[in-house]
């Protein structure tokens, strides 16, 4: 079959994606490919053009035979600031591809990519993972390398979850763990899944989504989705144009949205998509909870798989029962391209295997590399006060520290609640303007997510968005570090500690440390806590008067002083308290 290949660039593909008769071929090609072709479908694709047109100039591979019939199409786009090519969607496709009937299938994406490497020139062409169901005799062509176009790719396998499977099913919802997070939300006041279909809705809750979604991913990619690409939220309210395409879903608890979910569906599939959950509700599973329901509600619709996509969550291991090998590939322009990536590739295979002869985890080195990125500006912005005593600190240290102790009964006080104190606001710590600087904003949200796990509690204040004050509570039967003396102690089970306080600079002085104390206090008497702990270092006068100020007395004392590496310890009980359940250094 014959066909002529032409490239639509820029103002070109404005007038085809408004065009009801060519949208009509379009998705009438899209129907006879065997492929998954759903991102690039004119539901997603078009979206995406309308909501990036001012970052990404459109693109459009067209195959057209004798009869002017559409027989091939492939959605590209160029950044307009570093004229680097993508796939139409981008970062928020999770595959990519083209459309075309069977018979030409890999001669059409052969030719579309002569007519590139003609047109605009790149020298190399990193792909995301190729649609499933995808040729991929392209990527060793005979023709391409005649054209001076080679490619190198890896393979996997992806999860899958065949909901046909009803047994398997049967078993992850009878597995304890999944039993226990379904009690807990029960508990609470039973939860729902909702599936939001229309445009405002979607608007109403994209608030929330984009705070789950930026919070987790800034505590463990160190970016942030939403927040740097202010057409991220844009275009999913677009999307919802076309809402038989889309599949948007929210947990309810106790009223509040823990849980989002929004993907693409096809004819029987959905493609798993951005997920989010509220970090506060780590401990109870949130997005487990939700992906069993969704499962539940896609059965009933008719649906009868879940393409997990790839990545390594444990959570998508958890649930499939199939697999799927997807190709990555890597297009190079010029022979010089693929060697110079051939050389880069081999040198880091060594140096993994390096790595991992010298027991060093990648994800550790990962973590160094972006700390000694931070560490220049925090120098430039840290007090000449604060860097001579951390270099003295290097060589000798005398630190004391003070345990402080109350009776939460005695903490009882029939004033109202503080209104400005917020319990549980993870949205706060997204505020954080990183006036500290030893304490980055990712490294303060990924202490939290580890907190919010542990079931602890966040207590804060914001302003004018902006944090100005945080703390936080624990159960007093956890392992507790001590600030400055390495040690470890642990409380009574009736027990809570309070800690890592902090109050913005510039807010310092104003008592929000005692309000927030006060708080505290009010609520562990409320639900009936027995006893609370603080402490602080000695040095630290200020929070010294401000604890005692609110009704807290002198516990414990612990003392630790070096010179170079010669270390001496001292522990003192005050007003005949009891010691610790366990004190170890």
């Amino acid at each position: 079959m014959e066909f002529e290949l032409s490239l639509q660039i820029g103002l070109q593909v404005l007038p085809l994606i408004a065009d009801r008769a060519f949208i009509g071929q379009w998705k009438k090609l899209a129907e006879q490919d065997r492929k998954f072709t759903l991102l690039q479908e004119p539901a997603f694709v078009i979206s995406w053009y309308r909501q990036h047109e001012m970052l990404y100039e459109p693109i459009v591979c067209l195959g057209h035979d004798s009869s002017g019939q559409l027989v091939g199409l492939m959605a590209l786009a160029r950044n307009r600031a570093d004229r680097a090519i993508t796939h139409a969607g981008d970062v928020h496709a999770e595959y990519c591809g083209w459309i075309a009937l069977p018979k030409i299938d890999e001669r059409f994406i052969e030719e579309c990519l002569i007519a590139i490497k003609k047109t605009l020139g790149p020298a190399q062409w990193a792909w995301k993972w190729l649609a499933p169901g995808s040729p991929t005799g392209f990527l060793t062509s005979r023709h391409l390398a005649q054209n001076g176009i080679f490619a190198s790719f890896h393979a996997a396998r992806s999860p899958v979850w065949n909901l046909d499977d009803t047994t398997r099913f049967d078993q992850l919802v009878r597995t304890k763990s999944i039993r226990n997070q379904i009690n807990r939300f029960k508990k609470k006041g039973g939860y729902f899944l909702e599936r939001v279909r229309d445009k405002e809705r979607t608007l109403q809750l994209l608030g929330h989504l984009r705070s789950q979604c930026d919070f987790r991913q800034e505590a463990t990619q160190g970016v942030r989705p939403f927040a740097d690409n202010p057409r991220k939220e844009p275009f999913f309210v677009e999307r919802q144009e076309f809402p038989e395409s889309n599949h948007f879903t929210v947990l309810w608890s106790d009223g509040r949205p823990v849980s989002f979910h929004f993907g693409a569906c096809s004819r029987d599939t959905l493609l798993l998509g951005l997920t989010a959950y509220d970090p506060t509700e780590s401990r109870n599973s949130p997005g487990k909870v939700h992906l069993i329901e969704l499962a539940r509600m896609l059965k009933e619709e008719g649906f009868h798989r879940i393409d997990l996509t790839p990545g390594g969550d444990q959570y998508k291991e958890f649930v499939a029962n199939e697999s799927q090998e997807l190709v990555l590939p890597t297009v190079h322009f010029s022979r010089v391209a693929k060697l110079r990536m051939d050389i880069a590739a081999y040198a880091w295979r060594k140096l993994r295997t390096a790595l991992a002869a010298a027991r060093i985890h990648r994800e550790d080195l990962w973590e160094v590399i972006s700390w000694l990125k931070t560490v220049r500006a925090r120098l430039k912005r840290a007090t000449p006060r604060k860097l001579f005593n951390w270099i003295k600190s290097i060589f000798y240290e005398d630190v004391v520290y003070l345990q402080y102790t109350i009776e939460c009964k005695s903490a009882r006080s029939e004033v109202g609640r503080d209104a400005e104190i917020l319990v549980q606001r993870y949205e706060n710590l997204l505020l954080y303007d990183e006036c500290d600087p030893w304490l980055g904003r990712r490294q303060l949200l990924a202490q939290a997510l580890k907190r919010f796990s542990s079931g602890e509690t966040l207590y804060s204040v914001s302003r004018e968005g902006k944090l100005i004050h945080f703390g936080w509570v624990a159960a007093g039967t956890q392992k507790h570090t001590l600030q400055g003396v390495r040690v470890t102690i642990s409380l009574p089970s009736d027990s809570v500690v309070l800690y890592d306080f902090f109050t913005h600079p510039a807010y310092r002085r104003q008592g929000l440390y005692q309000r927030n104390l006060r708080q505290i206090l009010r609520d562990l008497a409320d639900a009936g806590t027995r006893t609370a702990f603080i402490g602080i270092l000695k040095s630290n006068e200020g929070s010294r008067r401000a604890i005692e100020s609110v009704g807290f007395s002198l516990h414990r004392s612990f003392g630790r002083r070096r010179i170079l590496w010669f270390v001496s310890n001292e522990e003192r009980v005050h007003q005949n308290a009891e010691k610790p359940e366990m004190c170890t250094r």
